[in-house]
C-alpha cells in the first residue's frame, strides 16, 4: 500500500515533503521502516500476550490496535498545525498498524485503481487517504467474525478449563460433549499439556544451544526467515513502482499496473509451490531448488 501512496503528489504536499531528492529520500525511508519496527514490537509481543490472554483476545487485541493505527494514518492532521507534524502522527499510526499488522497483493490494485480515479493531483489528499482507510476492512471483518468464535481448546486446558475445552472440541465435530471421539481427543489434550514443562527466556536460550544437533535445529527457522528478508522482497513491495519507473515503465498509472501484475503473479507463485511442490517434492526440495532460483 505505502509504495504506491509515496510517490504521489497529493501526499507529497499533505506532508510537505518537498522536491529536495536527500530529504525525500530520508522521511519517506522513516515512514516505511517505522511500521516495520511496529511489527517487530507487535511480533515479539504476540507470543507472551496470546499465552496469557488466549488466542481469541490476542486477535481481537490486535485487530483493535490496527484499527487505531490505520485512523491515525487517515486523519494525521488530528492535533497537528504543520505538515511535519502531521507527518509524525502519519509515523505513528503506521508503528501502531504495525504493532498490529495485517497485509499486499490486493493494495497494489487499490493503488493502481485511486490512481485512475482522482489522478495524481496535488489537491486530492482523497487518494492517499481512501488507500489507508481501506487498511482498516480486514480488522473490522476480523473483529465482527472473531466475536463469534471460541477460544482454542488447547489454550482452554492449558488454563485447566477441561470442560469449556471439551465443549468447544464437541461443537467443532458437531457432536455432544460426551461423544467418544471428543473424550480421546481432551484426553490427549490433557496428557499432553500436563507433560510439559514451562520454561523461561533464558532457559529456552539455554536449551536450544545445548548441543550442537539443538543449535542446528533452532537456528534453521531463524536463518531462512532472515535470509527471507535479505533477498530483499520487501523492498520490492514497498518501492515497486520506483523500480518499475527506473525500469523504463513510464508513467505512474503503467508503474502501479507493473506492481499489480508483480503481486498477481506472487501470488501464482505461491500457489503452485503450494499445491504442487511441497506435497509432491517436499519442503526441504523446495527450499534448496527456490534458494538456486533465486541465487540465478
Amino acid at each position: 500500500m505505502i509504495g504506491g501512496i509515496l510517490p504521489r503528489e497529493s501526499f507529497k504536499k499533505s506532508f510537505g515533503l518537498g522536491d529536495d531528492p536527500d530529504t525525500y529520500a530520508s522521511l519517506t525511508g522513516w515512514i516505511v521502516v517505522i511500521g516495520q519496527l511496529g511489527c517487530c514490537i507487535g511480533a515479539l509481543v504476540t507470543a507472551h500476550l496470546s499465552d496469557h490472554s488466549g488466542r481469541k483476545k490476542s486477535l481481537i487485541i490486535g485487530a483493535i490496535i490496527f484499527l487505531c493505527g490505520s485512523i491515525l494514518q487517515v486523519n494525521p492532521t488530528l492535533y497537528s498545525s504543520t505538515p511535519r507534524s502531521a507527518l509524525t502522527n502519519l509515523n505513528i499510526g503506521r508503528a501502531i498498524g504495525g504493532f498490529g499488522v495485517f497485509g499486499i497483493a490486493g493494495s497494489f490494485w487499490v493503488n493502481y485503481g485511486l490512481l485512475r480515479h482522482f489522478g495524481d493531483d496535488p489537491d486530492q489528499p482523497a487518494l492517499w487517504q481512501i488507500a489507508f482507510g481501506i487498511q482498516m476492512i480486514p480488522a473490522c471483518l476480523l473483529l465482527y467474525f472473531i466475536a463469534s468464535q471460541y477460544e482454542s481448546p488447547r489454550w482452554l486446558a492449558e488454563q485447566g478449563r477441561f470442560d469449556e475445552a471439551r465443549h468447544v472440541v464437541a461443537y467443532i465435530r458437531g457432536v455432544g460433549d460426551d461423544d467418544a471421539g471428543v473424550q480421546e481427543e481432551i484426553h490427549a489434550i490433557k496428557k499432553d499439556v500436563q507433560g510439559r514443562t514451562k520454561l523461561s527466556i533464558k532457559e529456552q536460550a539455554k536449551e536450544a544451544t545445548s548441543s550442537r544437533k539443538m543449535l542446528y535445529r533452532c537456528s534453521i527457522p531463524v536463518i531462512l526467515m532472515a535470509f527471507q528478508q535479505l533477498t530483499g522482497v520487501n523492498a520490492v513491495n514497498y518501492y515497486s513502482p520506483t523500480i518499475f519507473k527506473e525500469l523504463g515503465l513510464g508513467g505512474a498509472s503503467a508503474g502501479l499496473l507493473g506492481t499489480g501484475i508483480y503481486g498477481i503473479v506472487k501470488i501464482i507463485a505461491t500457489v503452485i509451490a503450494l499445491v504442487l511442490g511441497v506435497e509432491q517434492w517436499g519442503r526441504k526440495a523446495m527450499l534448496v531448488w527456490g534458494g538456486l532460483g533465486q541465487a540465478t
